[in-house]
């Protein structure tokens, strides 16, 4: 019969570990096989897909629409995800197939077979043309996963997982699979048509050549950029010299910060280190060797009537040689178009690849009301120093733009923040959090989906105030994708790790975090205690030490004084933490805890039960995140049953703390009581 040849959307999927669940326990692997293939086929039908083959634990179908396609297979893994649940890939293409015998051949097969094999359990892998052919669909979401090579494909191509609640969002450039092979060695390839003597003097002539080149070619040409391809903008100045609009700096430096991380092929140093420079004395080329550095971007900023004026440049900083001066004048609406150029630009000069996805975000034209803008940069600003005082004024700066423009999104998601921040510190209750921040957030995204400060508040959210941990980490996962510069989205993804025993994971993340944006409070807020779970105690004790001189913050007073405590350091433990009340004047309960323990592991049970009874009235007083501390007091005394009556009533009350429940080394005496393992189930542990 003779081949019929068809455009066709192309979808494998592949049960991930199934060979293994088969040597394992047979009935068990039938059963998964037969509910896999009974949701696939329901699914098909209703989306109009066209099964080929089963292989094994595979599938292979094929759809008329792109659309369908995905909905399809959207559909499967929300299907799949539910208990029990099924660990499945899915890779789906869309190109020429031949049709012959109920069987299909064709490129467009190989490559979907390919991005099959790249995913992860939970995840939907599409090619570039699936992406373009489902852009027209805002309902359907899609991250960009990296650009591969595949084996025996023409490009290298750029693949997309699609974004739903229930689908695994992976790492991007993470994946592993049926990519491009190294290539066999120069050597070893012209070794096959030379002799070993024919290839020396080969070399010898390349060498002499293109030496030759090089010499009389640079003294005629700039020297080019550094290889090394990390980028770093130094805080913008402000020609007024008013260091009272010094918002409107950082904002700038932020937002083009942003832009320019969207650009997967460059590596960004985050706005939240480069403040650190703002004032210094440093040279470039001691920024540069400080941070790695190959280019670096400075320039000043001045509002004239109506208008931004930016001069900017771009140097390597190493030789302090201008690559590209750069100037814009923009009307104060437009101030979004000077970041998109401004990234294009510098991605082009540095021939960095811009993928369709990027481009199409760059060439967005987004007009903006210059005081809405303005309001909000206003509130990130004070946000983002941390203290009460100064998170009530971001406070309102967010309702002042609001007043104007109700569906503001990023003035939405920075009160959400707020309320969430009130909620940390026990200004607010954890009801009142969820009952304020809840629909701001939600109304935020609907706005803009393509907002990464909702999805990282979002899964902080998730993963304090509702203790949805799988939640949080798909929120925290997205508004990295959508700004890897993003630390609260980097440091929720630390905690998250943390608090459900991933503590490598945790580490990875402090790395990737830390290449992005070294000296950040929220990136090493984690750290210390990531180090200590990993076993690394020392390490632990020495960048928290370090932490207190760079921050000065008591938060790593509290967390020194803890891994002090947990190490047998209790003479240690009680110093610092005492300097930590006596330097902020305050008293966290973790703090008062951390005490109590100590002095009664040193014998000082008086100072200890008279912390204990301080414990024990703030949580008569119904103080909030004070019943977890005080369950670790009654631990440590040998009280168990106090102990665990204290975490029932953490549990109702919904404290902050009970969070570290399963990975606390203070609760490992309560690990195999059954109480305590219903807890760890109740708060969301068991998944």
């Amino acid at each position: 019969m003779p081949a019929n040849r068809q455009l066709a959307a192309i979808l494998f999927t592949d049960i991930e570990g199934y060979t293994a669940l088969m040597q394992q326990d047979e009935q068990k692997a039938i059963t998964v096989k037969d509910r896999h293939r009974e949701i696939f086929q329901k699914a098909h039908h209703e989306y109009n897909g066209r099964i080929i083959r089963y292989y094994g634990d595979g599938t292979l179908s094929i759809f008329h629409s792109a659309v369908d396609a995905v909905k399809c297979a959207i559909a499967m893994q929300q299907a799949y995800s539910r208990w029990p649940k099924i660990p499945v890939r899915m890779g789906l293409h869309i190109g020429d197939i031949s049709i012959q015998d109920d069987d299909i051949f064709g490129d467009g097969v190989n490559i979907a077979s390919r991005l099959e094999s790249l995913g992860v359990a939970g995840s939907v892998l599409v090619s570039d043309k699936v992406k373009n052919e489902i852009i027209n669909h805002p309902e359907i979401k899609t991250v960009s996963a990296g650009i591969y090579h595949f084996k025996n494909a023409e490009r290298p191509m750029e693949v997309f997982a699609i974004v739903d609640e229930y689908l695994v969002i992976p790492k991007p450039q993470s994946l592993k699979g049926k990519t491009e092979e190294k290539r066999a060695s120069l050597s070893n390839r012209i070794g096959k048509m030379f002799s070993r003597n024919v290839i020396i003097a080969l070399i010898a002539i390349v060498v002499l050549i293109t030496g030759g080149y090089f010499f009389f070619k640079s003294a005629n040409k700039k020297e080019k950029p550094l290889a090394n391809n990390w980028l770093a903008v130094l805080p913008f100045r402000l020609i007024s010299g008013d260091s009272s609009l010094e918002w409107l700096s950082d904002g700038f430096t932020e937002e083009l910060t942003s832009s320019l991380a969207g650009i997967s092929g460059l590596k960004v140093k985050s706005s939240t280190t480069m403040l650190h420079y703002r004032n210094a004395s440093k040279t470039t080329k001691q920024i540069a060797k400080e941070l790695n550095l190959g280019n670096l971007i400075d320039g000043n900023l001045q509002q004239s009537g109506n208008y931004f004026i930016i001069n900017a440049r771009l140097i390597n900083p190493l030789t302090d040689e201008i690559i590209e001066n750069f100037k814009f004048k923009k009307e104060a609406s437009e101030i979004k178009v000077v970041y998109s150029e401004f990234a294009q630009q510098v991605a082009d000069i540095l021939a960095v690849t811009i993928t369709n996805r990027e481009r199409e975000r760059l060439q967005q034209t987004i007009i903006v009301d210059p005081e809405l803008y303005n309001l909000y940069l206003q509130g990130i600003y004070y946000l983002k120093k941390l203290s009460h005082e100064d998170i009530v004024k971001a406070l309102g700066f967010f309702e002042k733009a609001l007043e104007k423009n109700p569906a503001y999104p990023p003035a939405l998601a920075g009160k959400a923040s707020v309320f969430q921040s009130f909620g940390w510190s026990g200004a607010m209750s954890r009801e009142e959090v969820l009952q304020q921040s809840s629909s701001l957030l939600e109304k935020a995204i609907a706005i803009d989906s393509n907002l990464s400060f909702a999805y990282s508040t979002l899964g902080w959210r998730n993963m304090n105030f509702e203790w949805d941990f799988s939640s949080a980490e798909q929120n925290f996962l997205k508004a990295y994708y959508l700004d890897p510069g993003d630390d609260m989205a980097i440091s929720g993804l630390i905690f998250s790790k943390l608090c459900t025993g991933k503590f490598d994971e945790a580490l990875t993340w402090w790395e990737t975090g830390n290449a992005i944006s070294p000296q950040s409070w929220w990136i090493d807020s984690g750290h210390g205690e990531a180090l200590y779970y990993a076993g690394k105690t020392n390490e632990a004790i020495s960048h928290l030490k370090e932490y207190i001189g760079t921050y000065g913050h008591f938060v790593f007073y509290d967390r020194l004084g803890w891994v002090y405590h947990l190490n047998g350091q209790h003479r240690e433990a009680i110093d610092i933490l005492q300097k930590e009340i006596a330097k902020f004047e305050i008293n966290l309960p973790s703090t008062m805890a951390c005490l109590a323990i100590s002095y009664f592991q040193k014998g000082n049970r008086s100072e200890a039960e008279k912390i204990t009874r301080a414990l024990e009235k703030m949580v008569t007083e119904k103080k909030q995140n004070t019943s977890t501390p005080l369950a670790t007091v009654y631990l440590a005394m040998g009280e168990k049953n106090k102990a665990l009556q204290m975490l029932d009533t953490a549990y109702r009350r919904h404290d902050l703390d009970m969070i570290w429940l399963k990975v606390d080394p203070h609760f490992k005496p309560l690990h195999n009581e059954v109480h305590y393992q219903e807890l760890l189930k109740k708060i969301g542990f068991d998944q």
